[in-house]
């Protein structure tokens, strides 16, 4: 994946860009490890990317350390962690930040928030909120995002486009209370029809 360690800022933005199947070759942050940093990441994917734990295997899709990054617009789905923190850890001294994100899927916890650190879900879907730090939730919900062809810990073909979202989903403008795009991609499939019961 993509390390960010150098005191980034807010101003240091990534965009745009699907980080699928990276895997961290020692300890934590599959798809994204960043430390001492505060970037900006918006509408990204991170998806089947894992930390096995050859020495301590946390932080899947991304690790978060001494810093305060922002997630907005993404989609982290379906990575993996040996030790916690499957989508995303959100390590002692980091201030995370997740925006019209969806963090649902991954093959345990979502999201773990340690000792000493805090996690603002704004406008988000999420599944599965661990751990001891302080967590604020702000009209963001734990449900089902209805994904198109994705499920819980898919070891699938890893196209991003799999995490389009059906027109009934939660993360779509119309279907929320914000009133915005939950997550890195729009609708990619109809309604899921109702059977016919007549």
């Amino acid at each position: 994946g993509l390390a960010f360690r150098h005191g980034e800022t807010r101003a240091m933005v990534l965009e745009g860009v699907s980080i699928v199947r990276a895997t961290v070759g020692f300890s934590a942050g599959g798809g994204l490890l960043i430390d001492g940093a505060s970037p900006t990441i918006q509408n990204c994917v991170l998806a089947w990317d894992s930390a096995p734990g050859v020495v301590v295997g946390i932080g899947g899709g991304a690790l978060c350390a001494n810093g305060s990054p922002r997630f907005d617009g993404c989609t982290i789905a379906s990575n993996s962690a040996e030790d916690g923190g499957d989508g995303v850890y959100c390590a002692a001294g980091s201030h995370v930040e997740f925006v019209n994100t969806v963090i649902w899927g991954n093959c345990g916890d979502d999201v773990l928030v340690a000792d000493n650190a805090t996690a603002i879900l704004s406008c988000c879907v999420y599944g599965t909120l661990f751990g001891s730090g302080a967590v604020t939730l702000d009209r963001s919900v734990q449900t089902d995002p209805r994904f198109c062809d994705a499920v819980i810990c898919d070891i699938g073909p890893a196209e991003p486009s799999r995490f389009r979202v059906h027109g009934e989903s939660p993360c779509l403008p119309a279907n929320n209370e914000c009133g915005a795009l939950i997550g890195a991609l729009g609708i990619g499939c109809p309604p899921e029809s109702s059977p016919d019961i007549g």
